[in-house]
């Protein structure tokens, strides 16, 4: 009778331990979608996982509940952007620009992080947000090696952020002879802020910084502040067309490789690559390198690459780097959404300055030299430059330009189906992006008819 007792409490035992795997499945299953969909675990706009709905061959195939809730995840809505988001993207910092020499205590504090898109003007507004901490007064701090950062590098206050590194500091608070004084303090380890092994933290980027950039995700400083300042929390992020930017990308490589090609070479590499990528069933996607936060890349990283080819198969997609091609998309326009980004273009370099002039420098206390910045970056003259190094990392090289490239591939047009097909997934961000960036600007000039 005792020993029945035990191997029935030993059953029961091993039951419970079941359901409650069972259900730490199903609760990894969400966390999983909630930490890919809700980058700071907050609801922006309703439910993203939208309505269940039974689908016979997902639940046929017996798939993991986590990757079931992947496929209805894919099913969410693109969220609507609206002009209240608009208006309250472009008011301006909590900050004075010029005449404090010690950090803004206003709340909610004001960080303004440039998310640095490859080959975007990213260079060029890099040294922009350097001339605008000279101007306003305020510490800038440029990252490199940042985009693989470590989430459980980001939580606690004094952990370095790994593997970022400190490229450049401008600390202008003192002014411009100070420009790039290394902080006093144990943040860079006692080393010169301008070698690229000076280390960064949240407890750094709360205490000193104003202005933060590089080729970093979105979110990356999200725990610098505590919760009642995430609103003074600003990304901004400049994109520019998919297929242009693809092209000025293999340019630059050549530029920096010190490669001497021919535009008829290039044109070929080009058209070789594209086609490469097509018949694997690949799709350009470097952008979502930065549109996705650390936790977003952490999180579908551990998915499992079986898992994922099943479901893509499941829900009728040709491949799997489809599938995740369209999944970063949503996941890239629900961050822009939710950060609600002031969003820069390429294209329209002035409609872009004159935004980030009413929200860095509004009422700036030495308004000529401010203005004068804005003037240097193309704020008039057609967002043509009035400072010869302002263009930053041309692709240029032997009178090969990204223009004429583009100009010729247009030529071909069973090229350029291929290739528009290529660049689908980017382009539809940043699609949605020139309309953040419409409806940004259009909320300003309405702010700015009002004011006058």
């Amino acid at each position: 009778m005792a020993q029945g007792g035990g191997v029935g409490a030993s059953k029961m035992k091993s039951g419970i331990l079941v359901l409650a795997r069972s259900a730490l499945l199903v609760l990894s299953g969400l966390v999983a979608v909630v930490t890919l969909f809700h980058p700071q675990l907050r609801l922006v706009g309703g439910s993203f996982l939208g309505e269940w709905t039974e689908d016979t061959q997902i639940s046929q195939r017996r798939l993991p509940w986590h990757t079931i809730l992947l496929h209805e995840a894919m099913k969410a809505r693109v969220p609507s952007y609206s002009r209240s988001q608009a208006a309250e993207a472009v008011r301006p910092t909590t900050w004075k620009c010029g005449g404090e020499t010690t950090r803004s205590t206003t709340s909610p504090r004001t960080l303004v992080a440039f998310v640095h898109v490859y080959k975007a003007a990213g260079s060029t507004m890099r040294l922009f947000f350097r001339d605008v901490a000279n101007a306003c007064g305020k510490t800038w701090v440029l990252l490199s090696k940042c985009a693989d950062v470590r989430p459980s590098s980001l939580r606690a206050p004094n952990t370095t952020w790994t593997p970022c590194r400190v490229s450049e500091v401008a600390y202008c608070r003192r002014g411009r002879g100070e420009q790039y004084c290394e902080p006093k303090g144990k943040s860079f380890d006692g080393k010169t802020a301008k070698k690229p092994n000076a280390k960064m933290s949240n407890a750094f980027v709360a205490s000193e910084v104003d202005i933060i950039g590089g080729h970093m995700r979105v979110g990356t400083a999200d725990n610098a502040f505590a919760a009642e300042d995430q609103g003074g929390m600003r990304h901004v992020v400049f994109l520019r067309e998919p297929l242009e930017r693809f092209v000025s990308g293999v340019l630059y490589q050549n530029l920096i490789n010190k490669r001497k090609e021919t535009s008829d070479e290039v044109l070929g590499k080009i058209k070789a690559d594209i086609a490469e990528a097509r018949r694997a069933g690949d799709y350009a996607t470097n952008l979502f390198r930065y549109l996705l936060t650390p936790r977003q890349k952490a999180a579908y990283d551990h998915r499992n690459a079986t898992e994922l080819a099943e479901l893509s198969s499941a829900v009728h997609y040709n491949s799997t780097s489809q599938f995740m091609a369209e999944l970063n998309a949503k996941l890239a326009i629900q961050n822009m959404f939710s950060y609600n980004m002031i969003v820069g273009m390429t294209e329209d370099i002035p409609s872009s300055m004159k935004i980030l002039k009413h929200v860095l420098a509004n009422h700036a206390a030495n308004e000529s030299e401010v203005n004068g910045v804005f003037v240097e970056y193309g704020i008039h003259n057609d967002g043509k430059s009035t400072k010869k190094e302002v263009r930053a990392n041309k692709s240029k090289l032997n009178g090969v330009s990204t223009d004429l490239i583009l100009g010729e591939l247009r030529k071909d047009a069973a090229f350029m189906v291929e290739a528009d097909e290529y660049v689908k997934y980017e382009k539809i961000v940043v699609d949605y992006a020139w309309e953040m960036h419409k409806m940004q600007f259009e909320a300003l000039e309405e702010l700015v008819d009002e004011s006058s």
